[in-house]
């Protein structure tokens, strides 16, 4: 090895290979991804739920740890946080998942040929729509609860659907998500948790994260 250079010791992978590796493993073609799909899905985006959370301890891309503000994140490309198996198969243990996850290198190169595999992941059942209306809505929440409001998910669906329509988030079939269908599978309990701010709180979280983006852009 030559001086100066860094290996690293443990091999890391994007956060949605975990789901995508565990559906491969079970058989899962990855062409033709069918309602088999949908146990993966909800893995899925309950693991993308605790990173942006900040309940999951994530790393770059070279096994570094992930710092700052997990609703910044990026949820795809490089950037995009990354695991360990070890710490994934925690997780997987902790939220009391039965699979084991064993990343198969090979077959996932031979079989998906894509350089995003998140790409093809959204087609399933919990994609990436989901994801960003969740996002969305954390950060719109604690928006209200600073401003010393009490939102509820009922209060926040029209709102939510006006924003899909303003930033072109489609839904599974390429349609403008309603609020019902953002209320009943988006952001109902079993998909979503709102933040448990106080306004203080809140108001200290938005500072924070105004911060951030500030130093962020000028760097």
């Amino acid at each position: 090895m030559v001086r100066g250079q860094s290996k690293l010791a443990t091999k890391v992978y994007p956060w949605h290979d975990l789901a995508w590796d565990l559906a491969l493993a079970d058989g899962i073609a990855p062409a033709s991804i069918d309602s088999r799909f949908e146990e993966y899905s909800k893995i899925s985006t309950h693991l993308l739920r605790d990173i942006l959370e900040g309940k999951v301890p994530v790393r770059k891309p070279n096994g570094n740890p992930l710092h700052g503000d997990p609703k910044l994140f990026k949820i795809r490309g490089p950037d995009t946080p990354h695991l360990t198996v070890d710490e994934g198969n925690a997780w997987l243990k902790k939220n009391r998942y039965l699979q084991v996850w064993a990343p198969d290198d090979s077959k996932k190169t031979k079989e998906t040929q894509v350089d995003n595999k998140a790409e093809l992941a959204s087609t399933g059942p919990a994609n990436n729509w989901r994801h960003r209306v969740q996002a969305e809505a954390y950060k719109y929440w604690l928006t209200l609860r600073a401003s010393g409001s009490n939102p509820s998910v009922y209060s926040i669906c029209d709102h939510m659907a006006q924003w899909c329509r303003d930033n072109n988030i489609k839904g599974d079939k390429g349609q403008d998500p309603r609020a019902g269908t953002i209320r009943n599978t988006v952001l109902n309990a079993k998909s979503w948790t709102p933040p448990q701010h106080s306004p203080e709180k809140a108001q200290k979280y938005i500072a924070q994260t105004a911060q951030i983006k500030n130093s962020n852009s000028e760097a």
